[in-house]
């Protein structure tokens, strides 16, 4: 099995890409349901100390507003497809009847047993924070053999508290290491903070074990220009950077929130709502010249304030936030 553990996932993730790179030679190209794929294997991946939980590499783009929706969608237990649908036409591929996503985790975790796992959790470890009894089930019996285009891909959560921080391990059959893997340390890193702020604790470390990482073809020239473009990046300078930033204005605002679970726009074909390659794109020349890092990364709750009262029209345009980022209309990129 092979670990990976740092300070920041911005250096984690930049290491498995390059160890993607690595294997591409010993490995052969073997098919899946979704196409030509890399297989590299059982992996394990840690982060230490890391309060952004989004990667920062170049050519790299990642979309926070689906990230947010995403957040927003699994913490209140929904399972429609529309919330994502909204920011990503295409996530409509994984629904089996148009509506309702079959693995969706937050309703998973909220309603699918019968009962709320997340609320139950939280009376555990307040009972007793020495519990090594908090384990949340996202795999079902039933989903052996089901006929479905959404399996849940991660299974399992536990939680501990050590040393009063919460640490959350996530247990996962299939991750697809381009697509897959930023996004899911986001939502599961904003898991663990919510349940930590309901605990009164700070949050510890963050663990993922897959029992197949994997690459598709499709994505392997993406991958290798990302690593190149980011060879020269201070690794320790994101570390120091993104060690005490904080989400907490997005986790405690119940109106953020409910905006992102029900998003007061129809489904578009604008680029802003669905081109996860092209909204949060950091350059290398740019990126950390600024002073400084808050600047760029407090840029997509800027944007989320501009684009709610964009919603209720008190606003028509989303115009320049600050030296070094512009945003016409719906489209926001980072120079």
């Amino acid at each position: 099995m092979k670990a990976f553990s740092y300070d920041s996932f911005t250096e984690l993730y930049y290491r498995m890409l390059c160890f993607a790179i690595e294997q591409e030679k010993n490995n052969i190209i073997t098919n899946s349901r979704s196409g030509e794929v890399y297989n590299l294997g059982q992996a394990y991946f840690s982060i230490n100390s890391d309060g952004f939980k989004m990667p920062l590499l170049p050519k790299r783009g990642f979309n926070p507003f689906f990230a947010f929706a995403e957040f927003s969608w699994f913490i209140r237990g929904d399972n429609s497809l529309l919330p994502l649908q909204k920011i990503l036409s295409s996530y409509s591929q994984y629904s089996d009847d148009q509506k309702t996503l079959n693995g969706a985790y937050g309703e998973r975790l909220r309603k699918y047993f019968d009962f709320d796992q997340i609320e139950r959790t939280i009376e555990i470890l307040e009972k007793d924070s020495t519990s090594r009894r908090a384990v949340l089930q996202l795999w079902s019996p039933s989903d052996l053999g089901k006929d479905s285009r959404d399996i849940p891909c991660n299974t399992e959560i536990m939680l501990k508290i050590i040393k009063n921080k919460l640490c959350i391990t996530i247990i996962n059959r299939s991750n697809d290491l381009f697509k897959g893997v930023p996004y899911n340390v986001f939502i599961f890193f904003m898991l663990q903070k919510y349940i930590s702020q309901r605990l009164k604790c700070g949050v510890g470390l963050q663990s993922h074990f897959t029992d197949n990482l994997h690459v598709y073809l499709s994505d392997m020239k993406k991958i290798k220009n990302i690593v190149k473009a980011s060879s020269n990046l201070n690794f320790n300078k994101i570390n120091n950077l993104v060690r005490y930033f904080s989400w907490d204005n997005i986790i405690n605002n119940q109106e953020v929130l409910d905006f992102f679970s029900n998003i007061p726009y129809k489904i578009t074909d604008d680029k802003f709502f669905y081109d996860e390659r092209n909204i949060f794109y950091f350059d290398k020349t740019h990126c950390f010249l600024h002073d400084e890092f808050i600047k760029i990364s407090s840029s997509p709750l800027k944007l989320v304030s501009l684009l709610w009262y964009d919603s209720f029209g008190k606003i028509s345009d989303i115009t320049l936030l600050f030296d070094g980022v512009f945003a016409m209309k719906n489209r926001a990129y980072f120079e």
